[in-house]
């Protein structure tokens, strides 16, 4: 299933390009999606992900991986509550499955704050996290002045981003309305309905997309940044993203913890 949408991935080319949305609900639009991934262009780093979700985490529920396959222009939402674990084992023709593609070294993936999706991959659904990048992080090392803390997404579209002070606000209220949907504690009994569906809801859907579309861009302003450009593939942001990796594995980790907020 493909619908077209405006969406504004702050790349190189004008903020009107137009972004494929996919939607992956059958075993045979997977097995699709993981042939596709074989022709895809490999560098800097061809797929940003984010997982959607209810306290997306080890003692969560996981609802939708979101896949911006960056060569395509084309997001890819995963619709893991229809799915199943089975979406993790579904094989194309050459073995390849959505579990070998996140566990690949090789394949470079790119998300912002690691700690939710590895943890519940792992947790969950025995999914190792491999060759990934963090946005995050990759802002935290960057970073001009003070490093106690880490900034969530919302802040680095506000802050760093090339969108219009007009898509900025746009990017803030979709952000904010969606996640209404996927919090339980603000979300109201008929969001909660919505997370029961059939066909993936639209309001579900373009909240997915509006959320992944936004790293390509923020991956790009941190991996240039001139002042410190030296230090962004330093051992210590390597290492810091291990432990992150690490972390996700121990027994006691509590994604949610307070402490979570400050740097490594």
């Amino acid at each position: 299933m493909v619908k077209k949408r405006t969406y504004f991935p702050m790349e190189e080319a004008p903020l009107s390009r137009e972004l494929n949305v996919v939607i992956v609900d059958t075993s045979t639009d997977l097995r699709r999606f993981l042939a596709s991934l074989r022709a895809i262009e490999m560098d800097p780093v061809p797929l940003f992900i984010e997982f959607k979700g209810i306290n997306v985490g080890r003692k969560g529920t996981l609802l939708i991986i979101s896949i911006y396959v960056r060569s395509e222009k084309t997001i890819y939402l995963i619709d893991i509550h229809t799915l199943g674990a089975e979406a993790f084992r579904i094989q194309d023709s050459t073995g390849a499955t959505l579990k070998s593609i996140f566990e690949c070294t090789v394949l470079r993936k790119a998300v912002f704050d690691l700690r939710n999706g590895a943890d519940i991959l792992y947790s969950q659904y025995d999914v190792s996290m491999g060759g990934v990048e963090d946005i995050q992080l990759m802002e935290w090392a960057t970073r001009e002045g003070p490093r106690k803390y880490v900034k969530m997404l919302s802040t680095c579209v506000q802050d760093d981003s090339f969108l219009s002070i007009e898509d900025k606000a746009r990017w803030k209220f979709n952000d904010e309305s969606g996640k209404e949907l996927f919090w339980p504690e603000r979300s109201s009994e008929m969001s909660h309905k919505r997370l029961k569906w059939d066909t993936l809801p639209a309001e579900i859907k373009d909240h997915c997309a509006d959320s992944v579309m936004v790293l390509p861009g923020l991956f790009n302003v941190y991996a240039t940044r001139p002042e410190q450009k030296g230090s962004f593939w330093s051992p210590n942001l390597r290492a810091a993203i291990n432990t992150r990796l690490s972390y996700t594995k121990e027994k006691g980790f509590d994604v949610y913890c307070r402490s979570n907020v400050y740097g490594p």
